[in-house]
């Protein structure tokens, strides 16, 4: 037993034996046996700062099996790292058998094969010191044994702990000042890494409602393809087999149904350019994220506006100008092409007391000289305006905080020249009775077109790359669809596109039949002056691949198709009223019902792949599409420019 006059030292002064072993006041062995506690839990250590100590979780040696030694609470020491929590030792440790190869406390060394590791050679002690140990000037280190070898009595007293380097910061969010007497605007999460998504309130407006797709991207793509090519198949079959018709009764043959005819080629010619489009699946464009820090890019927003109310204009520049982007990396430039006064004054009020960059450009129109409407009041201003990317937008849409932050990281290779977001409308009637939401266009049409590199420019919520402008000589002023030519210019100097269906824009759509028919009207002769000036299928430049040329083509001509579709249903009547025949009129009962049976399986098949199309969208067939303005969501959107 130890003498009650000994004095044991302070944990971390265990006086060690020549051998390295820890020995009492009174000389015997300290107890560490099977039903002793480690004196700490394991973990890592802190550094020791002296040149004769070893850093291990455990003391070294033999253990008498009869004294227990307990030690007072240990003093609080400042360590580099939190100790971990305690954790219980297996039962083979306590009694001291298994293999350790790290010292632990309460554990026998032993090796690999299960053998007890020899002890070591031992070193020569320092000078004894006397026991009991005087008090050290600084503070004993905490640890949890020792393994080196010293004589009994010996005292380490360590140096104070160096200070642990604090772990670096996270990227903290840099602010971008808005001058000395400003408050600062931060840059988004998005631009931290942060993933980048909606806010559910705002999916609302920016996406269309509905539940997620039915059936997966690919499996999508085979269904369409398959559909596409058993229409063709039963359509081939009815034209072959109406074609020999025609041929076996010619003489009986009328203008009517050789019209009739005709008619059908064109329809069947068609099929055929869906199924170039439809033959390659859509790419999978995922979210991407800004860079954690900067140099950000330099943007132009061009808004461009020509006699539209103040008030759609307002939200246009509030949205704009609330980008979750650098404010001192982009500006806002409203290009007024109808000399609006008071529009003009309300940019300078706006701009005097934001600080930001918002500016008014009005160009001067001179007599004689074209105009080129959008175009030449882009080309205009950009002579003004200098940015890295440019920005266009119309005057009735209203941009998404993450306009910017969403489409610019899309930007990965210097052959891409534009990106592309499709519209969303907000005031669209219940029912989409004239189809403004374009879904066929935008959701279904587009991604296909971007498998090919060839999507187009619609004119609005698109960010061009300024030297590839620069390279074409600005935006094409050869048709009133300046967004269209552009594309083919850029697709013609074998520049990339991407389209991404994500909705960064949200709008207004024509809400009168006559403004509904004016807009068409404008994209129809568009569309035909491309198809009439550029030839898109006698470009001479042979690197432009022969599916540019037919989806060039096609998206000219199919304007067209509305002639024969209003062919069709005047011939319908007409048949009827006057008893004419769609056959040579010397065609026998059985051409009449091998004519029903050839044309009901084209029919069906036709049908079932345009419901096949609209799979992925969701709720497209049972819900009614109503996105009617929500004033309050739409002030939650633009609300943190104005504040």
């Amino acid at each position: 037993m130890i003498p009650a006059t000994a004095v044991l030292p302070r944990r971390g002064h265990i006086p060690l034996d020549q051998h390295g072993y820890p020995v009492a006041a009174d000389g015997l062995y300290v107890n560490m046996g099977p039903t002793a506690r480690p004196l700490q839990t394991r973990g890592p250590t802190p550094t020791c700062q002296h040149p004769q100590a070893q850093t291990t979780s455990a003391f070294g040696g033999y253990r008498s099996p009869m004294t227990v030694f307990d030690f007072p609470p240990p003093s609080p020491v400042t360590v580099s790292h939190p100790p971990p929590p305690p954790q219980p030792h297996p039962r083979s440790v306590n009694r001291g058998r298994g293999s350790d190869r790290h010292g632990h406390a309460g554990r026998i060394p032993r090796g690999t094969s299960g053998t007890r590791i020899p002890k070591p050679a031992p070193t020569p002690a320092p000078a004894p010191v006397p026991f009991p140990p005087p008090q050290a000037s600084n503070p004993p280190h905490q640890t949890s044994g020792f393994g080196g070898y010293a004589s009994p009595g010996d005292v380490f007293d360590f140096p104070p702990p160096t200070p642990a380097v604090p772990p670096p910061p996270p990227p903290r969010r840099p602010d971008v000042s808005l001058g000395s007497d400003r408050r600062p605007v931060a840059v988004p999460q998005v631009a931290q890494g942060q993933p980048f998504i909606f806010q559910p309130r705002e999916e609302e407006w920016y996406l269309p409602s509905g539940g997620k797709p039915a059936v997966g991207r690919f499996s999508h793509w085979i269904m369409i393809l398959v559909g596409v090519c058993c229409t063709l198949a039963a359509s081939s079959v009815y034209m072959i087999w109406k074609l020999m018709m025609f041929v076996r009764l010619w003489r009986s043959a009328t203008f009517v149904s050789i019209f009739f005819f005709l008619l059908e080629c064109v329809l069947y010619v068609a099929g055929f350019v869906y199924l170039v489009e439809f033959s390659r699946p859509t790419i999978p464009r995922t979210k991407k994220l800004l860079p954690l820090s900067g140099p950000f890019p330099l943007v132009a927003i061009l808004i461009t506006c020509c006699k539209e109310k103040l008030d759609v204009l307002k939200d246009t520049v509030r949205a704009a100008l609330s980008q979750n982007y650098p404010a001192d990396r982009y500006c806002v430039c409203v290009l007024d092409d109808g000399g609006d006064d008071e529009l003009k004054e309300w940019i300078e009020l706006m701009a005097k007391q934001l600080q930001r960059g918002l500016w008014y450009i009005r160009r001067i129109k001179q007599e004689g000289v074209p105009h080129h409407y959008k175009a030449g009041n882009l080309n205009s201003a950009l002579r003004e305006v200098w940015g890295e990317f440019i920005a266009i937008v119309d005057a009735d849409m209203v941009l998404s905080p993450n306009f910017l932050a969403g489409m610019l990281p899309h930007f990965t290779s210097r052959k891409i020249a534009f990106v592309q977001s499709p519209q969303s409308f907000y005031n669209i009637h219940p029912g989409d009775p004239l189809n403004d939401s374009g879904i066929f266009f935008y959701d279904l049409l587009l991604p296909h077109r971007d498998a090919w590199g060839s999507a187009q420019c619609v004119g609005t919520g698109a960010i061009f790359r300024r030297e590839c402008l620069n390279e074409i000589g600005f935006f094409a002023t050869g048709s009133v669809t300046e967004d269209f030519d552009t594309a083919l210019q850029l697709h013609c100097r074998l520049y990339d596109s991407v389209y991404i269906q994500q909705r960064f824009q949200t709008g207004l759509t024509p809400w009168t039949l006559a403004t509904f028919i004016k807009q068409h009207q404008r994209w129809c002769m568009g569309g035909i002056q491309i198809l009439l000036k550029r030839g898109p299928l006698f470009i001479k430049d042979d690197r432009f691949g022969i599916y540019r040329r037919i989806i060039y083509f096609y998206a000219g001509a199919h304007w067209l198709l509305a002639f024969v579709v209003v062919a069709f249903l005047v011939m319908a009547p007409i048949l009827l009223f006057f008893d004419m025949s769609m056959l040579p009129t010397e065609a026998s009962p059985d051409d009449f019902r091998t004519y029903v049976k050839m044309l009901a399986p084209y029919l069906l098949l036709s049908r079932v792949t345009t419901q096949v199309l609209y799979l992925r969208i969701p709720g497209f067939i049972f819900r009614q599409q109503v996105r009617i303005r929500d004033e309050q969501m739409l002030e939650r959107g633009i609300e943190r420019a104005s504040n």
